[in-house]
């Protein structure tokens, strides 16, 4: 079994959008059939168990996409904690080998502290300056890595 969806539900509808325009929309539904899964003999028994007792031939993907995401946030969330001291005391490490070297040089070269992320071929790709936007930039990578441990509870209707 190389790819694991057996059925494609394909849906079409016609909209009307708030400025008039008509618009179509195309959902595709792709599904797991029990059956198919039974033949693999590579498929965990307890799972295919477990979907067969639904007493349903086919299962939509999405919903065990949307759990798999929501546990495996829940799995962020719990490194973050582990991470979060560490993640203090380096920022703080950071600080102090700053303040340091600008005393030692009376800040005459306004020092700072960079990260760059550099692409192979050796141009810059992104510049952190970590004493002044530290905060900022945790707020911000903790913003676009959201926990989303409630995403099992979410359906997308069309």
């Amino acid at each position: 079994m190389a790819f694991a969806t057996h059925v494609l539900n394909y849906r079409g509808s016609w909209i009307e959008s708030a400025d008039g325009a008509r618009k179509r929309i195309h959902t595709l539904v792709p599904s797991l059939k029990t059956e198919e899964l039974r033949r693999g003999e590579s498929f965990k028994a307890s799972v295919l168990s477990e979907l067969e007792s639904e007493k349903c031939g086919e299962h939509a993907i999405m919903p065990f996409v949307r759990e798999y995401l929501s546990r495996l946030s829940v799995v962020q969330g719990h490194i973050r904690d582990l991470y979060h001291h560490r993640e203090v005391e380096w920022i703080g490490e950071l600080q102090r080998a700053t303040l340091e070297y600008c005393i030692a040089d009376e800040n005459s070269l306004g020092t700072g502290v960079v990260a760059i992320a550099v692409h192979e071929n050796g141009r810059v790709k992104e510049e952190i300056h970590l004493l002044s936007d530290t905060e900022e930039r945790l707020n911000s990578l903790k913003q676009t890595n959201r926990l989303l441990t409630n995403l099992h509870l979410c359906q997308v209707v069309t």
